[in-house]
């Protein structure tokens, strides 16, 4: 764990200081457990935005959700979120699918109450965690925080174009 958040550290490092990348154009992504290195990032240092995709409390919280109480006893917690989550301070977006069977939709819920940036939660019915729209569920909720929260806004090379059809 701490290895994968000094390797986060080591990357915004050389995006911020040696290709002088303003970190106002950074957004950090993190899908399931990769919501844990990118949260541990966005409590750290500044970045524009953060999105995660179906991520978790904490390992433990998963364990406990997966294999009941007494085998979550034996885990070490890792990779808590619910801590991490109260030091960052730029825009968030949480996506998570209410049919998520590995990690149920009540630790985005959880989350985004710990939050204390601004932050958007969506949930959409039919999402799993490996099946879902890439357009509906995730491409246009991500175009419209970036628009909302006027990410990029003073940059003249980027655009922004998601098509329907990919």
């Amino acid at each position: 764990e701490e290895g994968l958040y000094e390797d986060t550290l080591i990357v915004y490092d050389y995006l911020t200081d040696t290709l002088k990348m303003d970190p106002n154009n950074i957004i950090v992504f993190g899908r399931s457990i990769g919501s844990s290195p990118a949260i541990f990032l966005a409590s750290r240092k500044s970045i524009a935005g953060l999105i995660l995709v179906s991520p978790l409390l904490s390992i433990k919280t998963v364990i406990k959700d997966l294999l009941g109480n007494f085998i979550s006893f034996f885990v070490n917690d890792r990779f808590r979120n619910n801590q991490l989550i109260q030091s960052v301070k730029c825009p968030t977006l949480i996506i998570h699918g209410q049919s998520d069977a590995l990690i149920k939709h009540y630790h985005s819920n959880e989350l985004y109450n710990l939050s204390k940036s601004p932050c958007e939660l969506i949930l959409p019915e039919d999402m799993d965690h490996n099946e879902f729209d890439f357009y509906q569920d995730f491409s246009i909720p991500l175009k419209d925080f970036i628009k909302r929260n006027e990410i990029f806004l003073n940059t003249d090379t980027t655009l922004i174009d998601i098509p329907s059809k990919y």
